[in-house]
């Protein structure tokens, strides 16, 4: 069989959802989190709960679009963790309009806005947003500021974190001291390094021994080898929509590249898996079409 682990990497947007948003390994997305939180000294959390979560032989199925992760803590604070492989300077307003649209989900009819509680979107991208800026960190955190007195917040409850992977500089073969930074090495170096290398970060750590051996089950399935092909297929196309999109400036087109469920796109992405000899339910589970208009394609 195929080494899958050679090809695959942990920071792909399903490897991610994986890693982080299963029942079992919960401590290790509340380890992450941590991280991010401290690293910019926010106080850490106690006690959390997944809000979507997920089975590593179910990801597949339904007509899920964005494989994001969320969760809430014990004080009410709710986290958005997603990954995204390539964009531009719109991704900016991209992770506003998310952030929006998950602070206003918390408002019931009748409900006072002293309610609301803070909404925290951690973002990992695997490209440069802020490239122009030599000696930006590769961790930002956004927040609402008086211009004339930094120090001065106006609230707690808009908080973005921008996760730059290219510009975290590593040494594969030494550990970095902090957290965050170790976090980095791993979602950088998982399926590039062999057994031996990875045991540099895995030893004595079960955070990340838990996150190593998720992923080598992941990588080592067969049925899910097949369906993780279909979907990088899929994945490709969608990738190039939305690059065109954000060169475009164009909100239409960036859309139609994120939106799964407009029929028309995953009809023409059904029809690219069929010429590829794809099965027809693995079809049915990334595109969310039925069988039968998979068929008639």
């Amino acid at each position: 069989m195929e080494n899958m682990a050679a090809w695959i990497k942990a920071t792909s947007d399903i490897m991610i959802r994986v890693l982080l948003g299963q029942e079992e390994n919960i401590f290790v997305l509340k380890d992450f989190i941590n991280s991010v939180l401290e690293d910019r000294g926010f106080s850490p959390v106690v006690n959390l709960t997944i809000k979507n979560p997920v089975n590593m032989r179910d990801i597949f199925s339904g007509k899920e679009t964005f494989l994001d992760v969320k969760a809430e803590d014990e004080t009410g604070r709710s986290f958005d963790i997603e990954i995204q492989s390539s964009g531009g300077r719109a991704f900016v307003n991209r992770s506003l309009y998310y952030w929006a649209k998950l602070y206003h989900s918390q408002m019931e009819e009748g409900q006072k806005f002293n309610k609301l509680n803070p909404v925290i979107c951690i973002n990992i991208l695997n490209f440069e947003l802020f490239k122009d800026d030599e000696q930006h960190n590769f961790h930002s955190c956004f927040m609402i500021q008086d211009m004339d007195n930094r120090e001065n917040v106006l609230s707690d409850h808009l908080q973005i974190h921008f996760l730059e992977l290219p510009r975290m500089i590593i040494d594969r073969y030494r550990v970095p001291p902090k957290r965050l930074q170790k976090w980095m090495w791993y979602l950088k170096e998982e399926g590039n390094l062999g057994e031996d290398d990875m045991n540099i970060i895995l030893k004595d750590d079960p955070v990340f021994e838990k996150a190593h051996d998720t992923f080598r089950k992941f990588t080592t399935d067969e049925m899910l080898k097949e369906k993780y092909d279909a979907r990088m297929k899929w994945e490709s196309d969608r990738a190039t929509a939305i690059d065109e999109a954000w060169v475009d400036g164009n909100e239409q087109g960036i859309e139609k590249g994120r939106m799964e469920e407009k029929e028309q796109l995953n009809k023409e992405h059904a029809v690219k898996m069929k010429k590829s000899g794809v099965a027809i339910d693995i079809i049915v589970s990334v595109t969310g079409l039925s069988k039968e208009v998979i068929e008639s394609l």
